[in-house]
């Protein structure tokens, strides 16, 4: 074996022990990952990431029949359990044209709904909603949501066009709500004075609403020991909405429920004309970053003033602190190893390399004595076939047959 082909073994033990000391589950680790997935057929849009799993059903209002929230690794809170469909959330109506008022789930949650993608990016999907039918009409309504691996909440862009042939007005809602969840909702409204640039903190009891340029509007859930574990809302209104607190049994369903809806008034459209409203919607866990994230951290601490004392705990520092070191811990020991084998394999490659080197020198030493042997041989022949021809030539001559010759007899 040369030096360079035990040099390559050597490169791939250490590359192979590399791999097998890695988690089984190493690749499959990407806690930032996005994952979206639109099917129409089946009439379903997933998606999911670090912070919530959100399953809506296209044929049923495009309505969440799932939607999970991820408050304390690993644990999931389900602010719409999984295979429920009585929760019209997210929540999206249009009133009649001209009309001051919107029915509330309104006839959208029925209907048949159709997604797309239609941007993508390394880290975030844009997908297209849009009703199947003419629901809406003289107004035409296009929902975008755009959803990130790095962000806990969604973007939203609503486009109202009039498609109509006389000018219309009209109200649209949008809300974002949880049901079945044993315990309490607290709400407010973060609203901005235009005057001077402060703001304002409304609280929000049920059926209670507060308009305005609002900044964040959410609801606070609390379980029943009175511990906050998740936020639901909308923030970063581009136009001035009205928002609305409702708690209890909506809609005429049997559920306990509680949604925060904002009311747009859309001006009136000439036909052809169109009318955007953005926003971000969530449905996050309670803590201080998730919350700062949506600009929604003053409103927490409106409505659950020990939101700092919180900050340690979301952090986990000794938590992390703990894993972090017994990874180290782990590695260290993983590296030793490698380094023993390595040394292991230094001291038998040294061995092979002294072989090896003895073996030449053997090599070289039997093929001088292969030679020299050759050429002794050569020799003794050659001097052998001169002997022979010499001896030959002596018993053949006629002084040699006359000496050999018996004397005669007298």
């Amino acid at each position: 074996m040369t030096k360079a082909l035990m040099a390559t073994a050597l490169v791939a033990f250490v590359a192979l022990a590399y791999v097998a000391l890695m988690p089984l589950n190493a690749s499959a680790q990407t806690p930032m990952s996005l994952s979206v997935n639109i099917n129409n057929t089946a009439g379903s849009v997933t998606v999911s990431n670090l912070y919530y799993y959100l399953k809506l059903d296209l044929k049923d209002g495009a309505r969440a029949e799932a939607w999970l929230v991820n408050v304390t690794t690993p644990a999931l809170l389900p602010l719409v359990p999984t295979g429920s469909l009585v929760t019209p959330t997210p929540l999206l109506a249009i009133s009649s044209p001209n009309s001051t008022e919107v029915t509330l789930p309104g006839n959208l949650e029925q209907a048949n709904w159709v997604a797309s993608v239609v941007s993508s990016s390394p880290t975030s999907e844009t997908i297209m909603l849009t009703p199947a039918g003419n629901e809406t009409y003289p107004f035409n309504l296009v929902e975008y949501v755009t959803v990130s691996s790095l962000l806990p909440y969604m973007k939203v862009l609503i486009v109202v066009a009039n498609k109509g042939t006389a000018p219309a007005s009209g109200v649209l809602a949008y809300g974002i709500g949880s049901a079945g969840l044993t315990g309490s909702w607290r709400a407010a409204v973060e609203l901005e004075n235009g005057s001077n640039g402060s703001y304002s903190i409304i609280g929000l009891s049920n059926a209670t609403s507060a308009s305005g340029q609002a900044l964040t509007a959410s609801a606070v859930y609390f379980n029943e020991s009175g511990a906050p574990l998740a936020a639901i809302g909308l923030s970063y209104v581009s136009p001035q909405a009205s928002f609305e607190f409702l708690e209890g049994k909506l809609f005429g369903l049997n559920e306990s429920q509680a949604f925060i809806v904002g009311l747009f008034s859309i001006p009136e459209l000439q036909p052809g004309e169109s009318y955007k409203v953005s926003f971000e919607a969530f449905a996050i866990g309670f803590n201080p970053f998730e919350l700062a994230s949506t600009g929604s951290l003053e409103v927490a601490q409106q409505l659950y003033p020990n939101i700092t004392s919180r900050v340690p705990a979301t952090m986990n520092v000794d938590g992390v602190t703990s894993y972090l070191n017994s990874q180290i811990s782990s590695l260290n020991s993983s590296l030793n190893s490698v380094e023993q084998e390595v040394n292991n394999l230094s001291a038998k490659l040294y061995y092979y390399e002294r072989q090896l080197e003895v073996a030449n020198n053997a090599e070289g030493y039997y093929r001088h004595l292969a030679t020299r042997g050759g050429l002794l041989a050569g020799g003794m022949f050659i001097v052998g076939v001169v002997i022979g021809v010499l001896g030959g030539a002596y018993l053949l001559s006629p002084r040699g047959v006359e000496r050999r010759q018996p004397a005669r007899k007298k």
